[in-house]
């Protein structure tokens, strides 16, 4: 018998005899006990079984199958990506194959095109803002396959909303000041807020956390913020936010 990684293989002895004691050896290093008997090979290769029956006196009697089960090595499906985030201005990702003993590719995009392809390292463009999963099936000679996947994340490009007011009533409505932008995740990132004579009131490393005024007046404050984008480039933007109570 044969087959892909893991192959499962299920055995029985030819007789059930009564007060036998019947032990397996797989070849593959692991055994097991009783008339029946169930192995998951995980490892290629050709595999001797052997079938030891003992009867209540210690007397005891083996058979052997040579190479009775040949397992076909899995291929692995492994590979790395030139971005995992892009823009829609740089939205080409080039993707390289490192998978072993692979003789057929087959990608999907995940798209809502269904887009795919079948050579070893391909290219692709996405044309929609969003996270898409990407997934690789390699096969083998012998049929066996295997699969791996990652996310690619689209963004717009470049923009950052800052609102000019917000009111820390409690009332749920506008209660926290922070901006919007296009960026998921910025490589780097620092919005500091500062009173009317430049001395820093709060400040947060965290993208996109957000300001709730506690413990300040009602006034209008000065915002400085650093981000840097997808790209890698960066983005400093100055303004004044009015907080109202």
């Amino acid at each position: 018998m044969e087959g892909c990684a893991p192959l499962c293989v299920a055995f029985a002895a030819t007789d059930q005899l009564v007060d036998m004691i019947y032990t397996w050896d797989f070849g593959d290093g692991n055994t097991g006990e009783g008339w029946t008997a169930a192995h998951c090979y995980t490892e290629g290769g050709d595999h001797d079984v052997t079938l030891t029956v003992t009867d209540d006196t210690g007397c005891s009697g083996s058979s052997v199958q040579p190479d009775l089960v040949h397992v076909w090595p899995q291929p692995t499906a492994v590979f790395t990506v030139s971005a995992t985030t892009v823009t829609t201005e740089h939205a080409t990702i080039q993707f390289t194959d490192q998978s072993t003993d692979a003789v057929q590719w087959v990608w999907h995009f995940g798209d809502a095109a269904g887009s795919f392809a079948t050579e070893p390292s391909p290219a692709f463009t996405f044309t929609e803002v969003g996270c898409f999963t990407v997934s690789l099936v390699t096969a083998s000679d012998q049929g066996c396959t295997a699969t791996d996947s990652t996310e690619i994340c689209v963004e717009d490009p470049y923009a950052v909303y800052v609102p000019n007011a917000f009111t820390p009533n409690g009332d749920d409505i506008n209660d926290v000041f922070g901006l919007m932008g296009s960026v998921r995740v910025p490589h780097d990132y620092q919005l500091l807020i500062f009173d009317r004579w430049g001395r820093e009131l709060w400040g947060s490393s965290v993208p996109y956390q957000t300001w709730d005024g506690a413990g300040t007046p009602e006034g209008v404050y000065i915002w400085k913020l650093m981000m840097r984008d997808t790209d890698g480039k960066l983005h400093e933007h100055l303004g004044h936010v009015a907080l109202i109570r």
